[in-house]
């Protein structure tokens, strides 16, 4: 029987497949089983060389690893979605860049899966002399016994070897929740760790700790490769492949902590041979029930062997089936229709490599060479992938894809950038480590047969033609997958908008507010309450503002067409000194809690503002799906660390200790009123969102829901954040003098170990969700003030490709640049942070009643005009509002009186509209007159027309037309995206 094609482009003889062999067999489950299966051993043996670095740097490196092995693995789940033919790594170069990069990926995936089967081999052995003390030179034995079963299994049939795969994975999977669970009682991490010296070792034992982690996850972007044998594959791969990653992150870090945190301890732990079997010796003694679990343990690391004997038959028999490989590869069971030649060969490939290993450098050495071959295989196939995503996503966009990676391409370059430093870490290794050595030279001897190989028979094929094409598998797609439109130009609903709104506040309840406690903790609460409803207040007010003018433009586009061009500027101005204030704040924010976790040295902080506005810069020109993808994962791990917070200090919650005891309940009336400003910093932020409305897919609609979830949202994390962190020690009063609250809180509840340390990391990343969203923001101000011809041309000035706003966010995030390090270095950054806090909230309140008295115009003026949202409070809530302002702008104004930081804050502020006064008088008065501006005159039935919606429901107006064009008849293109 012919083999089904793989729809590799090559033009095959296809035959059905008997009746009684159904050509494809496994969906998700069966997948998760299969992959899980290929990674598991990793669990059992290799990982415990990574605690080199000490236990709390492994942690470290296998979060670097758990970020490499996810972008991975959803850059793959796209892929074999989009080309849902067996090959892999083959297969996804090969339609992506070409038949050169095909070839080469695949030759890498061979040493790999080569190089991993025989690795396999050697871990059961391993086991097994640990389990009956076998003389080791019967290890050829084993090898070929092993060779014989797992290769005789794939032959005999696929549906076989699934059924012994999900067995066999399944008991894997149990034994390890058997171990975590049994250790419970035993975890000691004082004891374990602390007590022997090994939470850090050095910096040179963590880059050498790196190739190790990866064992961890190695194995799970072999899952494509099943892809022939799958049912649906544009669906199931990518379920399965998530369903993988998911389980893997959980049994990782459980093996690590586990495993570390029992006898003989994490420094022991470094050199065993077979870390699960000593951790179950560790809890049950040398019994029966030990014994019990090493017989187990040996019978369930067969998943691995068995899952990657499968995966090296369908990539060599793909690959020669196109003609890349020789043909005796593709030789098939005449009967059971598996890929024989290729499991044939690569099986006695593996036994012979393990076997030459054996005899040339001894057992001692084995397992870490095949690990190194292993990886150095890996990295390359993953670069080689990871590019074909990028390629594929650049070259053809509108591909049809039945999944699409959230990370997009910024995942795949993350993945890069940490293949990159992977091999940077085997690189530095083979300096002192001749194992490592060894391996790379292997390595490059192969590819340097592979490159012989390639020019003497495959460069003559592809000139003459006679290979497989990726020209096919285009119209292949159409057939197998629905067409989708083109990708709309606009991205985000009410989902994404929550993402972006509490992206931008969330760094306000990392830093900042703690210094409202020096009001007391009752009074914070009272002061918090005020600027709740004032926030309340504002939010709906803008609410009915964004689904009234569903344009890009945010406070000046509000002034605008409420009050006038007047107003517009000056609103605009306002905004525009909040948002650079607000991004200089942000840069020091994470500097900050970086410093907190390095004690990094001051005098670096400028070149820490430079890289953080260097990358924001980046993901925002490059695209705003991008930013966008980068956000809502940023800020669900911004939420879900508060939430974590909350719930773990509720034990250590006590009023009458940490504010009663301490007299913090009310300090005085003067404290209170100098809180206002910092307790304004919970939800500073949020009003931003209508500046997103021209990325936004039905804006009169998600603009106000998006709102509207966001100050729920902030409401509850605001009195959470302020209640569980001041009830806990240092206590209400001493929090207020903290520079990072979180940190410190975090150091109250779990001491100063790994977990603390983790959880700092994922802090420092959750924060960049702020920076992200306020760069964003910045970019649409700048560019809706300029295009309009109220700031230089230069600001419009849009990316050619992308149509991103580059020169409003270049100019933006340099001048954020220029504040922070200049503020750096005349003021120091003891006063930093509050020098910028003081003028974002001056900014930020000119902002705000300039939306407020827009919202009071616009409902005076129009009382008839159409409203798709109506704010419940109307006029008195928008009134209200601007009485609060008045009392936060009192409050600045009286803090100023004995803080020269507020009154340098004024002065600035002042100085800026001085200058933004003559600039209106010299440049913008001039074109008003001679009616060059755009204007909010045009007729009403013009206005209403923006909220109509055209038959696709992608874009609120005309396609290629901003709001305020189509308020104000200006035709000018409009493209960014």
């Amino acid at each position: 029987m012919t083999r089904l094609s793989r729809i590799s482009g090559a033009t095959l003889d296809v035959q059905e497949p008997k009746a009684d062999a159904p050509h494809r067999h496994a969906k998700a489950l069966q997948l998760w089983a299969l992959g899980i299966g290929a990674v598991i051993s990793g669990q059992y043996y290799g990982w415990q060389s990574s605690l080199v670095a000490g236990f709390d740097g492994m942690l470290i490196v296998l979060s670097m690893m758990t970020v490499l092995y996810t972008m991975l693995s959803f850059s793959l789940a796209e892929l074999s979605a989009t080309i849902p033919a067996g090959g892999g790594p083959y297969i996804f170069a090969l339609h992506s860049i070409g038949p050169r990069a095909a070839f080469f990926s695949g030759l890498a995936e061979t040493l790999k899966v080569i190089a991993v089967n025989s690795s396999t081999f050697y871990t059961i052995y391993s086991y097994l002399q640990t389990l009956f003390n076998v003389d080791a030179k019967f290890a050829p034995v084993f090898f070929i016994v092993f060779g014989i079963i797992f290769g005789g299994l794939n032959i005999y049939g696929v549906q076989a070897s699934f059924r012994m795969q999900a067995c066999s994975t399944t008991l894997c999977v149990l034994l390890l929740l058997i171990m975590f669970f049994s250790a419970i009682p035993h975890l000691d991490y004082n004891q374990w760790v602390v007590q022997q010296d090994w939470e850090y070792t050095d910096l040179s034992s963590a880059i050498e700790a790196i190739p190790y982690a990866m064992w961890f996850y190695l194995g799970i972007e072999e899952l494509p490769l099943a892809s022939d044998e799958t049912i649906e594959p544009e669906k199931n791969i990518p379920r399965g492949l998530l369903m993988c990653i998911v389980t893997l992150i959980i049994l990782s870090f459980g093996t690590a902590v586990f495993s570390s945190m029992i006898a003989p301890g994490a420094a022991a732990m470094a050199d065993v041979s077979a870390p699960l079997v000593t951790s179950f010796q560790t809890i049950f003694g040398a019994g029966a029930t030990t014994t019990f679990f090493k017989w187990m343990t040996v019978i369930a690391l067969c998943s691995s062997p068995n899952s990657y004997v499968f995966f090296m038959g369908q990539l060599l028999f793909a690959i020669a089936r196109d003609g890349y490989y020789p043909k005796f590869l593709a030789y098939e069971h005449p009967t059971r229709g598996t890929a024989a030649g290729a499991l044939l060969f690569g099986t006695a490939s593996c036994v012979l490599v393990a076997v030459i290993l054996h005899y040339a450098i001894g057992d001692d050495d084995l397992g870490s060479v095949l690990i190194n071959l292993t990886l150095l295989g890996a990295l390359i196939s993953y670069i080689f992938q990871l590019l074909s995503f990028v390629f594929l996503r650049i070259r053809q966009p509108n591909r049809p894809r039945p999944y699409r990676s959230p990370f997009g391409l910024l995942g795949a370059y993350v993945g890069l950038l940490l293949c990159g430093v992977s091999i940077f870490a085997i690189i530095y290794t083979s300096v002192t480590d001749t194992i490592f050595l060894a391996s790379i030279v292997v390595t490059a001897l192969v590819f340097i047969a592979g490159s012989i190989y390639f020019l003497k028979t495959i460069v003559p094929k592809i000139e003459n033609k006679t290979l497989g094409s990726p020209v096919t598998i285009k119209e292949m797609n159409e057939n197998l997958l629905s067409a989708r439109s083109q990708a709309p130009h606009r991205y985000a609903r009410a989902p994404q908008l929550w993402a972006l709104g509490i992206g931008a506040v969330i760094s306000g309840q990392y830093y900042g507010w703690q210094s409202s406690l020096i009001a007391g903790f009752d009074g914070m609460l009272v002061v918090l309450s005020i600027v709740t409803v004032f926030y309340v207040m504002l939010s709906f007010s803008i609410a009915e503002l964004s689904a009234t003018i569903p344009a890009g433009g945010g406070p000046y586009i509000f002034a605008l067409h409420a009050i006038g061009p007047r107003a517009a500027f000056f609103s605009g101005l306002a905004e525009t000194l909040k948002v650079i204030a607000v991004n200089a704040s942000t840069f020091y924010t994470v500097y900050s809690y970086l410093q907190a976790l390095f004690n990094v040295d001051e005098k670096f902080a400028p070149v820490f503002f430079i890289i953080f506005g260097v990358i924001f810069l980046s993901l925002n020109i490059f695209g705003v799906q991008a930013s966008f993808r980068m956000q809502a994962c940023s800020t669900t791990l911004c939420v879900g660390l508060l939430l974590f917070f909350f719930v773990v200090s509720i034990p250590y919650l006590d009023y009458d200790k940490w504010v009663v005891d301490q007299h913090w309940e009310f300090t005085n009336t003067d404290n209170v009123i100098r809180a206002i400003p910092f307790a304004m910093w919970f939800y500073l932020g949020i009003e931003e969102l209508p500046l997103a409305s021209d990325e936004t897919i039905e804006p009169e609609k998600n603009l106000p829901r998006g709102l509207l979830l966001c100050i729920v949202t902030l409401v509850f994390l605001s009195f959470g954040t302020a209640t569980c962190s001041s009830l806990i020690s240092p206590g209400a009063a001493a929090m207020a003098d903290v520079s990072a609250p979180l940190v410190t809180s975090f150091q109250t509840i779990f001491g100063n170990g790994a977990i603390t340390t983790v959880l700092k990391w994922l802090t420092v990343i959750a924060l960049t969700s702020s920076p992200n969203s306020y760069i964003f923001f910045m970019g649409q101000l700048l560019f809706a003030i300029a295009k309009d011809g109220y700031f230089p041309k230069f600001l419009a000035y849009e990316h050619p490709t992308r149509g991103t706003a580059v020169g409003a966010l270049v100019f933006g995030t340099v001048m954020c640049e220029a504040i922070a390090i200049l503020l750096h270095y005349t003021i120091g950054d003891a006063n930093l942070g509050s020098a910028l806090i003081n003028l974002t909230l001056l900014g930020a309140l000119i902002s705000y009643i300039f939306q407020l008295l827009s919202y009071i115009y616009l409902a005076v003026r129009q009382p008839g005009r159409s409203r798709p949202y109506r704010s419940p409070f109307g006029v008195p809530g928008a009134v209200l509002g601007i009485a609060l302002c008045g009392v936060a702008i009192f409050a600045i104004l009286y803090s100023s009186l004995n803080d020269t930081m507020f009154l340098a804050s004024i002065m600035v502020t002042v100085l800026v509209f001085m200058v933004g006064s003559v600039y209106y008088l010299k440049h913008v008065m001039p074109q008003i007159k001679n009616n060059t501006l755009c204007s909010p005159a045009a007729p009403k039935g013009v206005r209403e027309k923006i909220v109509k919606r055209n038959h696709a429901g992608y874009h609120t107006m005309t396609p290629g037309v901003t709001g305020l064009q189509a308020l104000s008849g200006v035709d000018r293109p409009f493209s960014r995206g």
